[in-house]
């Protein structure tokens, strides 16, 4: 039965939390959603409400965590938290949301937040309960700025769901989702085919605007021959180095299984998580990182952060040259049983002015790159 409810998370995509009301006193938590669905007749019922009801609350658990990834748990501070009145008299506009049932890495992600609040029972009830249902709300502004990570995590007993006063089935709601997405690819293919639909002629078919359609890569292009993973002398311990340098050198050889291995996900057995990671090598193939210091790094616990600086090469692509942009990516580690994973990760670029400026003297490895000229915030060439 659980696994029935998991599709939930697809049948939201794209949806908007309209209310959370928690109903301390049923022990019942509802929600209001707006999302993408068709009717059989073809009536849009993208601005239907969907209410979720969740019964024998068991446990309530809010989490805050900071959208940058380089804040350290000490530095972390609240203007204000969302507070259990928050849940009893929502009161914040829609807003984007993800919702799990049963997600063993969604609810780590939960309870690895920085700022912890049990309202309902404790961590060890979790295993008790039929369901466990995570309500991310990311980079959410309910809070003011800057904007937070919000984890909403509840055990549950049950769950329902109406739309109209009239219950909605799993299987005519997922037949509405599809028909939904039918009904938009109808409409851009007539769009991209007679280019006579204006753009305030349509609803909500303009918001999701499809992706241009590219030629595939040329899967034979070989990168730079330069060390994928080659740091200046630094003070980061080998246990986090460990799985940074899996992320940069699977990439550069195509290795799904040792790129899985460095950022495992709970819940997904590691040969499914190597096809995931293949497919995304194919689909992502035109960049490859090289690291080449460690700029800043901490570790607190269970949860480390890690900068590295270096360059991304990208292959030359319908009429663009190829080229190598100093780059910083920014990583968040977690300590898992034995060993740091990689949990999850930004990419700046130095040029464009997403990523922090060092001067040359700072970046010694620079008169090491051999392979053509390498964008810097300087715009020089070594």
């Amino acid at each position: 039965m659980s696994e029935d409810w998991q599709v939930i998370s697809d049948l939201l995509d794209e949806g908007q939390l309209h209310s959370f009301h928690w109903e301390a006193l049923l022990k019942r938590i509802c929600i209001v959603t707006q999302c993408l669905r068709t009717g059989s007749d073809g009536e849009g019922l993208e601005r239907v409400p969907v209410l979720l009801s969740f019964t024998d609350i068991e446990v309530l658990f809010i989490g805050h965590h900071p959208t940058k990834l380089n804040i350290a748990p000490e530095d972390y501070k609240l203007k204000r938290k969302l507070s259990h009145d928050d849940l009893k008299h929502w009161e914040f506009s829609p807003l984007e949301f993800y919702l799990s049932v049963n997600s063993p890495q969604r609810i780590e992600d939960a309870l690895f937040a920085f700022d912890r609040q049990w309202i309902i029972g404790e961590e060890s009830d979790l295993s008790g309960s039929d369901y466990s249902i995570v309500i991310s709300l990311s980079h959410s502004p309910i809070l003011g700025l800057p904007t937070n990570n919000i984890e909403l995590l509840f055990a549950c007993g049950g769950i329902s769901v109406e739309s109209q006063g009239a219950p909605l089935d799993l299987d005519t709601w997922t037949m509405q989702y599809k028909a939904w997405w039918e009904s938009w690819k109808t409409y851009w293919d007539k769009k991209l085919e007679d280019r006579e639909i204006g753009e305030d002629s349509a609803g909500l078919e303009e918001v999701f605007i499809p992706a241009g359609i590219e030629p595939p890569p040329d899967l034979d292009y070989f990168p730079p021959r330069e060390p994928a993973f080659q740091l200046e002398p630094h003070d980061l311990p080998e246990e986090l180095v460990r799985p940074i340098r899996m992320w940069f050198e699977s990439k550069h050889s195509g290795d799904g299984v040792m790129r899985a291995q460095s950022s495992e996900r709970l819940g997904k057995d590691l040969a499914e998580q190597a096809e995931d990671e293949e497919e995304d090598f194919i689909e992502n193939f035109d960049g490859w990182g090289y690291a080449r210091q460690i700029d800043s790094w901490w570790s607190r616990g269970s949860v480390s952060f890690v900068e590295v600086r270096g360059l991304e090469h990208r292959m030359p692509f319908e009429g663009r040259t190829e080229e190598n942009t100093e780059t910083v990516w920014s990583f968040q580690l977690r300590w898992r049983e034995d060993r740091w994973i990689i949990r999850t990760l930004s990419q700046g670029w130095v040029p464009s002015g997403s990523a922090p400026a060092k001067a040359a003297a700072e970046k010694s490895w620079l008169k090491d790159w051999t392979s053509g000229h390498l964008k810097t915030n300087r715009e020089k060439s070594f």
